[in-house]
């Protein structure tokens, strides 16, 4: 048995090149991302390339396979194997496009701007806790420290 089988966050048909944030992202749909209009939204990633002149060609690639990706620009002349990439969630969860990033990318991070989606708080007499100058926790069930 591999060293990550049991792993939530591994899957053997995501690329290898995908961060653990990213999988997870993917393996929940994304539902504890709030985001700004999901309808014209687009995921932000930092992308480190095999190599720097695999960049344009991946995105040409992922173009015309029919994915809406932009890799933000670079200063004229400037050789880095780092990007940064937009792209809505199917460049990400649809499995036509992960020949790509298996052939283009050492690794792929999933990036700002995403907020948390947090539930809202229903217990408000929750136990309530603080750090002392000295370290030590102390608490109140007040809610006032």
């Amino acid at each position: 048995m591999s060293e990550n089988a049991g792993h939530p966050s591994h899957h053997p048909s995501y690329p290898s090149c995908f961060d653990p944030y990213l999988r997870y992202g993917i393996r929940t749909h994304f539902a504890d991302f709030q985001f700004f209009d999901d309808k014209t939204f687009k995921l932000y990633f930092l992308i480190e390339f095999k190599e720097s002149a695999l960049a344009d060609e991946f995105a040409t690639q992922m173009r015309a396979a029919g994915f809406d990706v932009r890799l933000d620009p670079i200063l004229d002349g400037e050789q880095t194997r780092y990007r940064t990439l937009h792209a809505q969630k199917s460049a990400v969860t649809d499995h036509r496009s992960f020949p790509y990033w298996e052939k283009y990318v050492d690794r792929v991070e999933l990036s700002l701007p995403l907020r948390p989606n947090v539930p809202p708080r229903t217990n408000t007499n929750t136990s309530h806790c603080r750090l002392n100058s000295a370290g030590n926790a102390s608490h109140n069930r007040r809610g006032r420290f």
